[in-house]
C-alpha cells in the first residue's frame, strides 16, 4: 500500500473525526466559596485523542490548590469557586479541535460608602454607595434610621447641623442571598467666623520661612568676612609697665619686692656664687630716710637701705 495514502488516512482519523468538540459544565448557579464546578471536554472518537490542553481567557491553565485535573486531562474540577474563576475556558484536542465554555461565579455584595466625614454648614453633602457584586444588586439608604428613596447617590445641598448623623447603605444579592451594608457618620460644624483662611495662613508660613533663610545667609556671609579679615575684631589694651603693682615680702636680707606680672619660672641657681654683702641691722637710730632699688636677679626686684641717709 502506498505510504502517502496511509499518512493521509491517519490524519483523517485523528483530526477530521474530532470536529465536534464540546465542554460540559455545571447547570446550576455558582456561588462564591460555596459551589464547585466540573468542566469536561468531549469529542467524537475520544479513543483517538492524543493531547488535551486547557486555557482560560487565552492563557494556559495549570493545577493549583483549588483546580485539579483528571488523569487524562479531559476534565478539571474547581472547588470551591471564586470570583476570579469567572471567564472563558477553552479545551483543545490533538492541537486542532477545540471548544469554549463561559463560567460565571456569583458573589457579593461588598459595600462601601464614599464621602466626607466632616463638613461646614452651607456645604453640599454627596454620598455614593459602591457595591461590588454579581449580579447587580438593589441599594437602600437610611439616614438616622429613616429610609431615603434615592437608590445609590445621596445629594443634600446647603447642609446644616440637622444633617449630622449616621448614613447607612444596604445592598442585597438575590442570587447569593447575601445582604451587605456599610455605615458612614457625618458631622456638620458651624462656619468659622474669625481666623485666617487656609490661603492666608499658608502665605504667612511661607513668608516666615523665607525670612529665616535670608537671616541665615546674612549670618553666614558675616562670619566668612571676619574669618578672611587680618585685623582682629577687638583688642585688649596691655597694662602700662610704670603702674604695675609689686608684692612686698620680708626676707633675711631686708624688704623684698616681687613683680606679680612675671610668669617666668625662677632661674636655677648659678654655679658661681658671690658672697653676699652683709647689711647693717635696722634700728630706730639709723632708720633710712630713702630707699635705693637694685636689680639682683632676673625678674626680681630687691630694696635695700643705706645707713646714714
Amino acid at each position: 500500500m502506498d505510504r502517502t495514502f496511509l499518512t493521509t488516512l491517519t490524519l483523517v482519523l485523528l483530526t477530521g473525526s474530532l470536529s465536534a468538540v464540546v465542554i460540559i459544565g455545571p447547570e446550576d448557579a455558582l456561588i462564591e466559596n460555596k459551589s464547585w464546578a466540573n468542566l469536561t471536554c468531549v469529542g467524537n472518537n475520544m479513543d483517538l485523542v492524543l493531547t488535551v490542553e486547557w486555557m482560560k481567557n487565552g492563557r494556559s491553565l495549570s493545577p493549583s490548590d483549588r483546580i485539579q485535573f483528571s488523569p487524562d486531562n479531559t476534565s478539571i474540577l474547581i472547588q470551591p469557586v471564586n470570583r476570579t474563576d469567572s471567564g472563558v475556558y477553552e479545551c483543545t484536542l490533538n492541537k486542532n479541535s477545540s471548544a469554549t465554555y463561559s463560567l460565571t461565579v456569583n458573589y457579593g455584595p461588598d459595600v462601601m460608602v464614599l464621602g466626607a466625614t466632616r463638613l461646614e454648614e452651607g456645604s453640599d453633602i454627596v454620598f455614593h454607595c459602591w457595591a461590588d457584586s454579581y449580579p447587580l444588586v438593589s441599594i437602600n439608604w437610611t439616614v438616622n434610621d429613616k429610609t431615603v428613596e434615592d437608590p445609590q447617590l445621596i445629594l443634600i445641598p446647603n447642609c446644616d447641623s440637622s444633617n449630622s448623623g449616621n448614613y447607612t447603605c444596604t445592598a442585597f444579592n438575590n442570587i447569593t442571598g447575601i445582604t451587605g451594608s456599610a455605615q458612614h457618620f457625618l458631622t456638620v460644624t458651624g462656619k468659622h467666623s474669625g481666623g485666617l483662611s487656609p490661603g492666608a495662613a499658608a502665605g504667612i508660613t511661607a513668608g516666615v520661612i523665607l525670612g529665616l533663610e535670608a537671616l541665615i545667609v546674612l549670618l553666614f556671609f558675616l562670619i566668612m568676612h571676619f574669618k578672611k579679615s587680618s585685623e582682629p575684631i577687638c583688642t585688649i589694651p596691655k597694662p602700662k609697665k610704670g603702674k604695675q603693682k609689686r608684692k612686698v615680702s620680708r626676707s633675711s636680707t631686708g624688704l623684698e619686692f616681687k613683680n606679680p606680672n612675671t610668669t617666668r619660672a625662677t632661674p636655677k641657681a648659678r654655679t658661681e656664687s658671690r658672697p653676699a654683702t652683709p647689711l647693717p641691722a635696722i634700728t630706730r637710730d639709723n632708720k633710712p630716710k630713702e630707699s635705693i632699688y637694685e636689680n639682683i636677679r632676673e625678674n626680681e626686684v630687691y630694696c635695700t637701705t643705706l645707713p646714714g641717709r
